[in-house]
């Protein structure tokens, strides 16, 4: 589910609280299967990971396994092309300058070769109303 905020396209995540550091741990993948879902949280602050597995129908306010995180919430965020690969999701390797001729690349270590990163969160997806700016904002539902 995506929407758009002030001409910037922003997706529906899930965030939560990382109970190792306290930082904003956020969704890296989901799996469905079995009548359940399965999210994975991924906390950039000190690099651990969290899980929380709960059946569809009764949502993640019920979780049959939860490690990790806690204090989950839906949210928005806005992808960017990653700043160090430019957004191909590779970068170039040089130990010598031969390697350097050939063009080795590796993976981007810090998008992971996807070529994108999260840039933006957001509680809600709240945006102006007019070009008037008049303080009224419509708000979508999650």
């Amino acid at each position: 589910m995506s929407t758009t905020i002030d001409g910037h396209e922003y997706t529906h995540t899930f965030v939560g609280d990382c109970i190792a550091c306290g930082g904003r741990m956020r969704e890296v993948s989901v799996t469905v299967g079995g009548g359940e879902r399965t999210i994975s949280f991924e906390c950039p602050d000190c690099a651990r990971s969290g899980r929380l597995a709960h059946p569809i129908d009764a949502g993640i306010d019920e979780p049959t396994h939860q490690t990790g995180v806690e204090n989950i919430r839906g949210g928005w965020v806005r992808w960017i092309d990653c700043r160090r690969c430019h957004g191909s999701g590779r970068v170039l390797v040089a130990v010598c300058d031969l390697q350097r001729a050939m063009g080795r690349d590796e993976p981007c270590p810090r998008c992971g070769g996807r070529g994108t990163v999260r840039n933006d969160y957001r509680k809600t997806a709240q945006r102006d109303a007019g070009p008037h700016r008049t303080g009224a904002h419509t708000e979508d539902t999650i």
